[in-house]
């Protein structure tokens, strides 16, 4: 019979180095809670949501609680094998240890000795250090990863309710890897590439009615009181830069035919 890891002794997990993370998936945090509350706003139970840049999880964590079915895409070996682990026997999780991008194929990836900050995207790497974002941060090492597209993922599992992207800097690859539209999804942005996130709101307009709401840092909750048309998400975006040179956070963008929430 096949053994659930996670009902492993922490020694095990402390041996792989996973030791603080799956004490965090065990455990129900004031930041779960949040997430929890923000995201059962948008998605319903059963809905197929595509977690792009899984990392170690904490949103397919929520994505489960709520009820939705989850496709992760998560290309680093260290948080695939943690991944495939935390979320054994799952029926409804799918991990695809693959990267997204505007094509298929096999791509060198930057490893970050943090790994929420491993990334596809050099010029986003350069911005990040020259900008002293991540100043002490280190790219020592990479991975050659697989690349997939979201139109090639909704060929496999089916047009997603909602899309989740937070690849670090490779937002636009994987924007342009999606050729129709689908109800929401959101897009994790920084100040330092910022024209990268508005050529993905240019991009999405072209694939149809979209409107859009900013969300920042992990607040877990919108900005202002209305969506907004392309335009105005990017004067939005542009003054907040403006107000704080660091600003980042997620930018949500809905089909204004088929808004899921206010």
């Amino acid at each position: 019979m096949k053994r659930n890891l996670l009902t492993a002794p922490l020694r095990f997990w402390r041996h792989l180095g996973y030791h603080r993370e799956i004490i965090k998936h065990l455990r129900w945090t004031r930041g779960d809670a949040r997430r929890f509350a923000f995201y059962q706003g948008l998605i319903r139970p059963g809905e197929l949501v595509f977690d792009v840049g899984a990392n170690m999880g904490n949103r397919s964590k929520i994505f489960r609680a709520i009820g939705a079915r989850v496709a992760a895409f998560e290309p680093q070996s260290y948080c695939a094998t943690f991944l495939r682990a935390a979320f054994s026997g799952d029926k409804d999780f799918t991990l695809v240890q693959t990267a997204m991008s505007d094509c298929e194929g096999e791509q060198e990836m930057f490893l970050s000795d943090t790994h929420v900050l491993s990334t596809l995207n050099t010029d986003w790497l350069e911005r990040m250090r020259q900008g002293g974002r991540f100043a002490e941060q280190h790219w020592d090492r990479s991975e050659t990863v697989p690349l997939t597209t979201l139109d090639k993922a909704i060929e496999r599992f089916g047009i997603p309710d909602f899309i989740k992207i937070d690849v670090e800097g490779h937002e636009l690859k994987v924007i342009q890897g999606l050729s129709q539209p689908v109800s929401m999804l959101s897009l994790e942005f920084a100040s330092e590439s910022l024209d990268s996130l508005c050529a993905c709101v240019d991009h999405l307009a072209g694939l149809g009615p979209y409107e859009f709401r900013l969300s920042l840092g992990e607040s877990m909750q919108f900005e202002g009181e209305a969506w907004l048309d392309p335009d105005g998400i990017k004067q939005e975006l542009e003054q907040g830069v403006e107000h704080d040179p660091l600003i980042w956070g997620d930018i949500y963008a809905r089909l204004a035919s088929q808004p899921r929430t206010s």
